[in-house]
């Protein structure tokens, strides 16, 4: 639309300028005439000299602007020109514009009479020339204004649009912020009117965001402590009851051993107290599971490390590796269990399903946004002190749209219980890399819980 206007702005005014060319040369020219007229009545009837007379007379003409006055004689070219009104400008315009301007070649030629005799003609002609220049000064000034005016007419323009939109880009960022898990933000209060009942819906969503967020993991970490609570129990079921039944069935078994000769039912105790023994191995390892004591007694990298070395020894055709990379153990003991339980359901999947010849673990922290891949999925601060947890093997990998199982679904319940963040990739082949990342510290109106 700006640039519209100003050319149709720009076309008037070539119009308007050459309008104003053909009227001041169509004055000049009447004034010229009417001084020539007067020049020629002047000179006196028969003097020998006088086409030199009106050559000096019309030499000493005041300048006349837009036109040029000389005297021909007869059978001689036009000479004694006046002075041509050219004037003095700033600038002198381009030919196109000269070109645009100028009007079409115009000449008038005033006879000189004398005793009945032509001694010749004042011409006059017309010479634009410098009412072009001036035009072109004008025009020059006046475009310089009009871009002055434009630049100052677009500035204005952007800073309204600007100041108009910034809620929106308020809202943009505190939207940004919400999909990150930061439900800390809020927006300042609005002028718009249409804006400010938003601006209040979203602190209000970001409020109730916080709160079932903080909900959520109250009720994961109540669920997860009741789990272990439950398991505490068995495991004192198992150790304080099953534990010495079974240390009563061997020993009665052994009593029948020492006491009978070769007999029959003494080939029946033996392989009793050979079943024992079995189901004690799977009791000792029951409990393990169920309550890993070396986890309170050693820390938490010596339970790791324990847990990796029994499963070298239950199946050595794998490669079982353990790596712990500037690990800070957490002083949470809940946290440092659910690593524990991580660590321990992953290892299972991997005997059990994975079919793989090597399986390493590795255990870290440091800021979260400074582990690998996964760092783009935490989406709270990265530099938040993180826990690093990966498990990966060289195994057949999940299959395509396979639905997550029970093991899986306790690892992302416990993570996101804690705040955190738990990825698994890998499939088709390739193996099998679960990575997930533990707060080391309390999460305050952000979360960076999430599953991929």
């Amino acid at each position: 639309m700006v640039v519209v206007t100003t050319i149709a702005a720009l076309l008037v005014m070539v119009h308007q300028a050459r309008l104003r060319v053909v009227a001041e040369r169509a004055s000049a020219a009447e004034l010229a005439d009417h001084l020539a007229a007067e020049a020629v009545a002047a000179l006196p009837p028969g003097a020998p000299d006088a086409m030199t007379r009106l050559q000096a007379v019309i030499a000493s003409l005041p300048a006349l602007r837009h036109v040029r006055v000389s005297v021909a004689v007869s059978g001689r070219p036009a000479g004694g020109e006046s002075a041509d009104g050219r004037s003095v400008t700033s600038g002198t315009p381009p030919r196109w514009f000269f070109d645009l301007l100028r009007p079409p070649p115009w000449e008038l030629r005033h006879p000189i009479m004398m005793d009945g005799r032509r001694l010749g003609e004042v011409v006059i002609s017309g010479d634009p020339s410098g009412e072009i220049s001036e035009l072109w000064d004008e025009m020059v000034l006046g475009g310089a204004m009009l871009l002055g005016l434009m630049v100052v007419f677009v500035g204005v323009v952007f800073w309204l649009v600007g100041q108009a939109l910034h809620p929106l880009f308020l809202l943009g960022q505190g939207l940004g912020r919400l999909e990150q898990g930061n439900f800390n933000a809020s927006l300042p209060p609005f002028d718009v009117p249409e804006l400010a009942d938003v601006g209040m819906k979203f602190n209000s969503l970001a409020r109730s965001l916080a709160r079932i967020s903080g909900d959520n993991r109250f009720l994961i970490q109540k669920l997860i402590s009741v789990q272990e609570s439950e398991r505490n129990m068995l495991a004192h079921e198992l150790h304080d009851e099953l534990g010495p039944c079974l240390f009563g069935i061997k020993a009665q078994a052994a009593c029948i051993v020492r006491a009978a000769r070769e007999t029959a039912e003494t080939d029946h105790a033996k392989t009793i107290l050979g079943l024992v023994d079995d189901l004690q191995r799977l009791n000792r390892r029951i409990l393990g599971r169920l309550r890993p004591l070396g986890l309170h007694d050693l820390g938490l990298v010596a339970a790791v490390g324990q847990l990796v070395d029994d499963w070298r020894g239950r199946a050595p055709e794998v490669d079982w590796q353990f790596r712990c990379v500037h690990f800070e153990a957490p002083s949470d003991e809940s946290l440092a269990l659910s690593i524990y339980r991580i660590i321990q359901e992953c290892l299972t999947n991997a005997a059990r399903h994975s079919g793989a010849s090597r399986v390493v673990v590795e255990i870290g922290s440091g800021p979260a946004g400074g582990f690998g891949s996964i760092a783009p999925s935490w989406r709270g601060d990265p530099d938040f002190p993180v826990a690093y947890v990966a498990v990966g093997d060289n195994g057949r990998g999940r299959d395509e749209g396979c639905r997550r199982g029970f093991g899986l679904l306790g690892i992302h319940e416990r993570v996101e219980g804690h705040g955190g963040v738990v990825t698994v990739n890998g499939g088709g082949g390739t193996g099998t890399l679960l990575e997930a990342l533990l707060p080391l510290g309390p999460l305050v109106g952000m979360v960076g819980a999430g599953h991929a």
